[in-house]
């Protein structure tokens, strides 16, 4: 079937139950595989000869001598699972992994990372990188039609050593192990931030004659049309060759990753400037004819060059601390649908537009909950983030997490009331808070880390924090402190609860109810907290200048 491109949907791969041209005499299975239905026609689809109607025919004009049966990949394109594949090709028949943190560095430099890359290349990711790994993972699940593209386009160029792709060689000698994942899942994320051309079809003919020459293929091409259903679709191919069939009919010979060792070909009429290809969609559907012309610039080319090169980063643009914020779904049976994201300075101003971006969310399209874009935030200055809910109609349950290379921070509401909007605020001193023109009791939690020690800090419970007021904490590193209180001074309880994870071992501490007076707060001391023998201490600071007045009592949790 055909690999939707991430612009447009997720990656499709080829699966059984592909509704394919009746073969009057295919392949025998061999007695080693379960003779099903399923299988057979599966084993047909893929060893079965090319359709004439759909290899490339012709004079060759340009020919790179890639064909795909020795330099592609002796698998089809695969989705979240590599079942099927393992059945036929020997590879692991495991769930797919996400990319590891080397894969990540090779993609977008070592501004993923939140420490020091170690001799095997590997290294911590932020957090905000490690999301966007779980991105990439997520949306590549349908297929990785562009990673088997650019993979095999790099391989055949010398580009790529085979052994990322775990081959003495040739691309045909792979193994789809964990390595030939990462590269794969790599190149797959290239759509990302690899421009693509603006050609029309007969340009697109034009310039491959002139690349495609002896031993190189400077591009692959990608193509879009909209099926039958309305459906927007795309797939990655790698081309080799172009063949003239007079009249200004060109075939370009293509290696397609959902049909392994064929040789298969586009039409394009350079006359009419237009294209056709016939591709497998969806699985137990007839095969879409995907189409296009000088208007829809639906036939296109990517530098393999360039999706190989380190890529813009999305998530550590310019070097700087990334700091993302993901707003959990909401059921649209509460009015999801109708909640607004806005982000402010700290003056309550629009955040200037070169000061963040947007990243696809994790789960999208879910159907009974309205999803939300991820924000990428340039935290310089502080900044705060809005959530309007005033058109919701029923009470719903609010989490606002924000990730950077500091640590996390994350504002929960177990039930925030219809029609109110909540505001978080981050700010350059340390402060992380949350206040809401209507009643809330909101949790807060934030790690950070300080000398390998990270720490874990946790509000909650209880006084209701009224409307127009809100709840906080400041971290002073300085002082090895962290402050807890309201906006307005008018003071309250709440739980506190510190955990000190020291990796091997983690120890948690917890005061339940601790009292504040009015103009005054609560302080956590931990500076003098690591190791798991020692304890933090709580205290309360009665005017809010500093001084620790009484210390409170808290309890081992674990």
């Amino acid at each position: 079937m055909s690999c939707k491109m991430l612009v447009l949907a997720a990656c499709g791969a080829l699966a059984v139950g592909i509704a394919g041209p009746a073969l009057a005499a295919g392949p025998v299975m061999p007695p080693s595989i379960p003779d099903t239905p399923e299988n057979r026609e599966y084993y047909e689809f893929i060893f079965s000869e090319t359709d004439p109607n759909w290899a490339p025919q012709g004079t060759i004009v340009a020919d790179s001598g890639f064909r795909a049966e020795p330099n592609g990949l002796p698998y089809p394109n695969y989705g979240p699972n590599l079942d099927r594949a393992s059945l036929f090709f020997g590879t692991p028949d495991d769930s797919v992994v996400p990319m590891d943190s080397a894969s990540m560095i090779d993609l977008y430099g070592d501004g993923v990372c939140a420490g020091p890359v170690d001799s095997s290349g590997q290294c911590e990711l932020t957090p905000a990188a490690e999301y966007f790994a779980m991105v990439i993972f997520f949306e590549s699940s349908g297929g990785h039609c562009e990673g088997f593209a650019v993979t095999t386009a790099g391989l055949f160029n010398g580009e790529i050593d085979p052994a990322a792709v775990q081959s003495p060689n040739l691309g045909l000698n792979s193994y789809l192990g964990i390595t030939t994942q990462n590269t794969i899942a790599r190149n797959w994320a290239t759509q990302l931030t690899t421009p693509r051309t603006r050609l029309t079809p007969a340009q697109v003919v034009s310039e491959l004659i002139e690349q495609l020459q002896d031993g190189q293929v400077p591009s692959i091409i990608t193509i879009y049309w909209v099926s039958p259903q309305g459906d927007p679709e795309g797939h990655a191919i790698t081309p080799f060759a172009v063949y003239d069939r007079g009249n200004g009919v060109y075939d370009i010979g293509i290696y397609d990753n959902n049909y392994p060792f064929k040789e298969r070909a586009i039409h394009v009429d350079t006359v009419a400037n237009s294209w056709e290809y016939l591709v497998f969609a969806t699985p137990g559907q007839a095969p879409n004819m995907a189409s296009g012309d000088a208007s829809t610039m639906s036939l296109q080319l990517q530098s393999v060059a360039d999706s190989l090169a380190v890529n813009p980063c999305p998530v550590c643009a310019g070097g700087r601390d990334t700091n993302l914020i993901i707003t959990a779904p909401v059921p649209v049976a509460a009015g999801g649908a109708t909640i607004e994201q806005l982000l402010l300075d700290l003056n309550d101003e629009a955040l200037p537009q070169d000061r963040y971006s947007t990243v696809a969310p994790l789960d999208p399209n879910t159907p009974d909950t309205a999803d939300f874009v991820t924000l990428d935030v340039d935290p310089g200055g502080g900044y705060k983030y809005v959530i309007g809910a005033q058109d919701t109609t029923a009470a719903f349950p609010l989490s606002v997490s924000e990730l950077s290379a500091e640590g996390h921070k994350e504002v929960r509401v177990a039930s925030f009331p219809a029609g109110g909007t909540g505001v978080t605020v981050y700010d350059d001193d340390g402060v992380f808070g949350f206040a809401a023109d209507v009643p809330t009791t909101p949790r807060l939690e934030r790690s950070f880390t300080v000398g390998g020690r990270t720490y874990i800090v946790v509000t909650s419970a209880g006084s209701t924090v009224a409307a127009g007021n809100g709840r906080g904490t400041q971290l002073v590193r300085a002082q090895g402190r962290v402050l807890f209180g309201d906006d307005n001074s008018v003071g309250g309880k709440i739980t506190v609860k510190a955990t000190l994870d020291l990796g091997s071992k983690e120890r948690t501490y917890r005061a339940s109810g601790a009292a504040y007076p009015a103009g005054g707060n609560l302080v956590l001391v931990y500076k003098d907290w690591k190791k798991s023998s020692q304890e933090p201490t709580l205290w309360v600071d009665k005017n809010g200048d500093g001084t620790l007045d009484k210390q409170l009592t808290m309890n081992k949790v674990r």
